[in-house]
């Protein structure tokens, strides 16, 4: 859950911004910050790096969509949770607010999910998802864990290259 907070606000991200540097902030923090300078930058508070705002704003700024996605699964996480055991995602998403929920017992290794045994047998007979892995559950938490922390590493060696690339490009240009 560390990932989820802003160093601002010291809240969950509310539309997570990326900065040039990698650095995320929620949009109005990074409203609020533009505000304090000249418009036109912004100080990055971890590096204290001069941020050129787009012409748009800081809503101009990448979504980081990596952060986004991490908020949905902890939310989704949140929402389930009852005691040691969590319920079923696919009744979760169906089902009324005063149901009550299955066990998950199973979870997919592709869609992330933790199901309950009927879930998981209609998982395993749905032509597009028939191919899909099914584990236990207590495995597949793990599973989940070290799939958004290999997705946020490839993420930031993705945003690394790209910023050196683009340092290399404004080099060339004579910028």
């Amino acid at each position: 859950e560390e990932f989820a907070e802003c160093s601002i606000c010291m809240n969950v991200y509310t539309e997570p911004k990326m900065l040039p540097r990698l650095h995320t902030f929620c949009l109005l923090c990074l409203e609020t910050l533009r505000a304090k300078t000249d418009l036109r930058t912004i100080v990055c508070p971890p590096c204290r790096s001069m941020i050129p705002v787009p012409e748009n704003g800081p809503k101009g700024f990448p979504n980081n969509f990596l952060v986004s996605r991490l908020l949905e699964i902890l939310n989704r996480d949140r929402d389930c949770e009852k005691g040691d055991k969590s319920c079923c995602e696919a009744c979760a998403r169906i089902a009324s607010e005063a149901t009550k929920l299955p066990t998950a017992e199973l979870f997919c290794t592709e869609c992330l999910d933790r199901l309950c045994i009927a879930c998981g047998n209609a998982h395993r007979k749905l032509k597009i998802t028939a191919d899909h892995e099914l584990v236990d559950a207590p495995l597949g938490e793990r599973l989940r864990f070290a799939r958004v922390q290999d997705g946020l590493l490839r993420h930031l060696e993705a945003e690394i290259l790209k910023g050196l690339l683009d340092q290399i490009r404004r080099a060339a240009a004579g910028e």
